[in-house]
């Protein structure tokens, strides 16, 4: 049985990839493979024994060991080995592989390793890791270890065996993680898992998507098993749907290419106890009744004697069915119950009428659907329907509709961390091996489909498909995409056109204007991020529409609400945006003034606490309309958020317009959006600035105590530690050094380790500053083992790029290289582009030391590239002055001017006068030469 957890706020994990791994490392010696999807410990009673239960999921040894599992609201449960084995109680598996970073770790404080306690409590063996781990290389070890166990090998050998194969894998990177898989044994544990006489269940590791793919093979095909990734709160939800059966059937709508068939195969793939008959193509009652035959050969008899009857009167397909249903599918002899998939169902649906929301089913086809729904509501049975369309729609049948009996299940676009592992997925099966600076010119490609696919997982395929294909021909679509984005001009491309013109966006378009549909369209380009549909529903009032018809032309997406998931939230599609329209001006402020009170309230107000992107949106928003209040909630955490994304240009302009607006309204800035203004302008070299807000921060604090106000300790030691940065920037180390020491003094009284460790971090790094080599290392020691004690991985990879530089200082020059590639790997994993760049100058900077400019000017490029893009002014500055020197000498003589100028002019802007001098010379050399 496989179980993975993946609630919300907690970093996605590619368990896909570890599923399959399972999967296909047993080959064709078979598996019966559960795979619970709740991610909720609570159903793994519900199935009973296994031999092996693999738990893939986040796991943490502090403050108490414990695995993060998901409420069945997606909401993290974190869960300690009393309440896994209160759960499983009579359900021990012979081998329970916690796959989960930090299982086998032990915690600081005198308590055993979960997976210790597991086996103390009676399970024969566990296996987790001792430490963090990466992806990628979790699922090496699990399909090593599985492939293994298949052959009939023991337990502690398969182990040994995994650990190797992780050791030994081929490529330039080798292993961090190989040896920190930890086996557990108990009094029973150990020896080989596979045998004995228990009856399999057969069924083939792609049930499911086999029978879909075989139906669509001239069509545009599923995903495969391999390929699927994502959907995890619709799968969720959908298996929820399918086994209560409140409801006739489950409809799975979106627009075209969205997943939804693939959503479908996923779910028949889920439930191996229902036989899967696919409806596609052909909707006639006959067809609908050979399908089920194909998939229960048991119905034979029933279907084949009224065969002539279904062909005549298809609205006799009722009867067959039930007697169906309640014969050899209700499990009666070898039977199955069936999961009766009917796919594309857009294709019998006609156009609402003028003013309606609501498609309408082709009247030849009314007979057929009204059986079909009428027999899945009267018979008594486990089986089960399952519909796909594009739209909702309606199906009259006297005085009711048929069709309100469905439960309807719109998806949303996917998210950016499934998307990436799709991206992930195509890159893997189709780069054959190449030179790397061409793998890294495809990496760049694949990542831009992800931007410009805007989350439609049958773009985003198409797209990376023509990478992998045709790079040059890619390059130009994906230019002519964004252009599409931005001014809505359809490519040229053919395949690209061919998809956006299926989508059919000028006729829903039309359909939508009646009752004022298109302008609220047009207004809901106001939002860049998705907001409850009680605030699209104030602009209706003003402009007219209605959301939900425009939900049912497929022309707005539905997601969960940024703040309170369980509630709708609503956008614009972003492929139907570019043909909105746009707002003037004086549109977007009036708008945003009439909606803005409404979104701060349903986003928990004033003092309620919001995730990062909703506080930059009622920030965006406010400084629209000159919003006081809101801009006093939300700016000093949307400029956090902005930081955490590396915005840093655009954090330092929206401190300065709030402070500005605040000052002009003559309400007292708080010092908590000082500090974070002054930061966000001390990122861009806005040293002028930055002395302001932080004197006005100070000031204010020393009025308050002065009162006797309590101050907040997480804002006086982050003021602190803020402050101290500035001193060693204005070359004041004592100074600087006598602040760090007080910010990390308030952050123990606190109780914040990690805010102590960040201030030992910037101590260590002025040491070394100071000359003080030996301490620093010391220092940054002490910081790494805390960093990986707490799970910080971001934080950790700073300070490997911390030790390596020092240790690059003492001539330890392949150390310094291991730790940097071990850096840029982690920054790669984590998408931190900012910790990439940075990465890849110091690597390229050793390179240049030993005179392999060869190796060292890719990496250049792309940080330069990389720092443009975040628009980080340091950095390009710094890579700067050495790419426009090798471009000259490369003789691109004026690109490397042209670098060279930009670098002056960014040192002057920063006041770093002597650097800026150094660029005014070299250019003056070249220019002369």
């Amino acid at each position: 049985m496989f179980m993975a957890a993946a609630p919300r706020g907690v970093a996605v994990l590619d368990f896909e990839a570890e599923e399959n791994a399972i999967l296909d490392a047993t080959g064709t010696l078979g598996l019966d493979l559960v795979v619970e999807e709740s991610g909720n410990p609570e159903r793994l009673a519900e199935v009973g024994t296994m031999q092996v239960l693999h738990l893939s999921c986040h796991g943490r040894s502090q403050p108490a060991p414990a695995l993060v599992f998901e409420t069945d609201e997606g909401d993290p449960l974190p869960t300690p080995a009393a309440g896994l084995i209160e759960t499983l109680q009579n359900h021990l598996p012979r081998l329970l592989f916690v796959s989960a970073c930090e299982s086998s770790a032990a915690p600081e404080a005198l308590a055993d390793p979960l997976a210790l306690t597991l086996v103390r409590a009676g399970v024969p063996a566990v296996l987790g890791w001792d430490g963090s781990v990466y992806d990628h290389e979790a699922t090496a070890f699990a399909s090593a270890l599985y492939e293994s166990l298949s052959r009939r090998g023991r337990l502690e050998e398969a182990v040994g065996a995994a650990r190797r194969a992780l050791l030994n894998t081929p490529g330039p990177q080798r292993s961090r993680d190989w040896h920190r898989a930890r086996l557990w044994l108990g009094r029973s544990g150990g020896g080989a898992l596979v045998g004995g006489n228990r009856r399999r269940q057969l069924l083939a590791a792609d049930h499911g998507y086999k029978e879909f793919l075989d139906k669509r093979r001239q069509q545009s095909p599923v995903a495969s098993r391999a390929a699927f990734v994502g959907r995890r709160h619709e799968l969720q939800t959908s298996l929820k749907v399918l086994r209560e059966a409140n409801y006739v059937g489950l409809l799975i709508h979106g627009p075209g290419r969205f997943g939804k068939s693939s959503l479908a195969a996923r779910l028949a793939h889920r439930r191996p106890d229902l036989a899967l008959a696919v409806v596609f193509g052909r909707y006639d009652a006959l067809s609908v009744a050979e399908a089920i035959k194909d998939a229960c050969p048991e119905a034979a008899t029933s279907i084949d004697a009224a065969r002539d009857v279904l062909h005549d009167a298809p609205g006799t397909l009722e009867g067959v069915l039930r007697q169906v249903l309640e014969g050899p599918c209700a499990q009666v002899g070898v039977g199955k119950p069936l999961l009766l998939v009917i796919d594309d169902l857009e294709r019998i649906l006609d156009e609402p009428l003028l003013g309606s929301s609501q498609w309408r089913v082709q009247a030849a086809y009314h007979p057929m659907l009204r059986a079909v729904l009428r027999a899945f509501a009267l018979a008594r049975t486990d089986s089960r329907l399952l519909l796909t369309s594009r739209y909702p729609f309606t199906l009259p049948d006297g005085d009711r509709d048929l069709a309100d009996r469905l439960y309807l299940l719109q998806l949303p676009p996917m998210d950016g961390a499934s998307a990436r592992k799709q991206v992930l997925r195509a890159e893997t099966k189709g780069l054959v091996p190449m030179p790397e600076p061409t793998a890294q010119r495809h990496r760049k490609l694949l990542t831009r489909c992800v931007e410009v696919a805007r989350g439609n997982p049958g773009l985003q395929d198409l797209l990376t498909d023509l990478v992998l294909a045709a790079p040059e021909a890619a390059t130009a679509a994906l230019d002519e995409m964004t252009a599409y984005l931005t001014r809505g001009n359809l490519p040229a491309q053919e395949d690209i056109h061919e998809f956006l013109k299926d989508l059919a966006l000028d006729r829903l378009l039309t359909l939508a204007e009646p009752g004022g549909g298109r302008e609220l369209l047009r207004a809901m380009t106001l939002f860049e991020l998705p907001v409850p549909v009680e605030v699209v529903d104030g602009l209706a009032g003003v402009v007219g529409g209605d959301v939900r018809r425009l939900m049912a032309l497929g022309l707005v997406d539905r997601f969960e609400d940024l703040v309170t998931p369980s509630q709708p939230a609503v956008a614009i599609n972003a492929l139907v945006k570019p043909q909105a329209g746009h707002l003037m001006e004086t549109e977007r402020q009036d708008h945003t003034g009439r909606v803005l009170e409404i979104l701060l309230t349903l986003w928990g107000g004033a003092d309620g606490q919001r995730p990062g992107p909703a506080n930059v949106e009622l920030t965006r928003l406010a400084l629209l309309s000159t919003s006081v209040p809101v801009l006093v909630a939300c700016a000093a955490d949307a400029l956090s958020a902005l930081d955490q994304q590396f915005a840093y240009q655009q954090a330092a302009t929206w401190a300065q317009h709030t402070i500005a607006l605040l000052d002009a309204a003559g309400v007292e800035s708080p010092f908590g959006l000082l500090r974070q203004a002054g930061e966000a302008c001390l990122r861009v070299g806005d040293v002028e600035h930055t002395r302001t807000f932080y004197q006005r921060a100070l000031e204010q604090v020393a009025t308050r105590q002065a009162r006797g106000e309590n101050i907040d300790l997480f804002e006086q030691c982050a003021l602190t530690l803020a402050h101290a940065r500035l001193r060693v920037q204005d070359g004041e180390p004592e100074a600087a050094l006598l602040l760090f020491e007080q910010a990390r003094r308030l952050a123990l009284q606190r109780g914040a380790e990690r805010g102590a460790t960040v201030v030992m971090g910037d101590i260590a790094r002025l040491r070394a500053q100071q000359g003080e080599v030996e301490e620093a290392l010391r220092l940054h020691q002490e910081v790494l083992v805390v960093y990986e004690r707490l799970g910080e991985v971001r934080e950790r990879a700073v300070t490997l790029g911390d030790i390596a530089r020092l240790r690059a200082q003492q001539g330890e020059v392949e150390e310094a290289l291991r730790l940097h590639q071990e850096r840029l790997a982690v920054n790669t994993r984590l998408g931190d582009l900012n910790g990439q760049s940075a990465a890849m100058w110091d690597i390229a900077q050793i390179e240049l030391g030993r005179g392999d400019v060869e190796q060292a000017a890719p990496l250049i490029v792309e940080a330069y590239q990389i720092c443009n893009r975040l628009n980080r002014l340091e950095g390009i500055c710094a890579i700067g002055m050495t790419l426009g020197q090798l471009l000259i000498a490369a003789a691109h003589r004026d690109e490397g001017l042209a670098v060279l100028r930009r670098s002056e002019e960014g040192f002057r802007r920063m006041q770093r006068h002597s650097e800026a001098d150094d660029a005014a010379s070299l250019i003056a050399r070249f220019v002369q030469g």
